[in-house]
């Protein structure tokens, strides 16, 4: 009972170390990332202000730009520093366990009251928009967190938990929230499809709730 006291009490400092330490790299890139997309996005708007788009538009690519940046630039760290194809771990794993945890994720973010046709954007920018949120961004990340980071600090020897909460630590980070309800909200999601992806042992799963999760959010299903 002492030695499981010890490890829950020492449990914030390792990971911690773990953040900083094994992760520290990944989190200077995380950020410098975070900083060409607003880097792009202003000079996106520049471009844009001697234009006549329509402010439909300009919403659209004020939202695309950042995050088809931050995803472009976590996909090739991810790519370029793991050479590995991605491909189920050996072990005991729950595909049901899985389906469960990613079930729950889309739960909590649905506002369905009811059948109703989903608001779809058709304007070019609006469909390209819907792309890049719905498809570009969840595998991105997911190979980036969930395979990448997930890989390395699963190969210095850390713990599962351990290696789910600091992905997902990690993975609050991008989507910079504003305040500390949105960074609550943030980590929830990535402790969920951490959760998916320990528990079916590959990323195969946790790109499809990603993608699910934000297609129910940009749909207002």
């Amino acid at each position: 009972m002492s030695q499981a006291w010890d490890q829950a009490r020492n449990a914030p400092r390792r990971i911690a170390r773990v953040v900083f330490v094994d992760a520290g790299l990944d989190i200077v890139f995380i950020v410098i990332t975070v900083i060409v997309a607003f880097l792009v996005t202003r000079l996106a708007g520049m471009a844009m202000s001697g234009s006549d788009l329509s402010p439909v538009d300009r919403s659209n690519i004020a939202y695309a730009v950042p995050i088809a940046t931050i995803s472009t630039l976590l996909f090739a760290c991810a790519i370029i520093r793991r050479r590995t194809s991605v491909r189920e771990e050996p072990g005991s794993r729950s595909l049901l366990l899985a389906g469960l945890a990613g079930a729950i994720l889309l739960a909590s973010r649905s506002t369905w009251n009811g059948f109703a046709l989903p608001v779809i954007d058709t304007a070019a920018t609006g469909m390209i928009l819907t792309l890049i949120v719905c498809v570009m961004a969840p595998v991105c990340e997911e190979t980036f967190f969930r395979f990448y980071l997930w890989s390395k600090l699963k190969s210095r020897g850390h713990h599962d938990l351990t290696v789910l909460i600091t992905t997902a630590l990690l993975y609050v980070i991008p989507h910079m929230p504003t305040s500390l309800a949105a960074f609550g909200d943030y980590l929830t999601i990535g402790l969920f499809l951490g959760a998916v992806r320990l528990l079916s042992g590959g990323i195969v799963l946790s790109i499809f709730f990603h993608i699910a999760m934000n297609s129910i959010l940009i749909f207002g299903l």
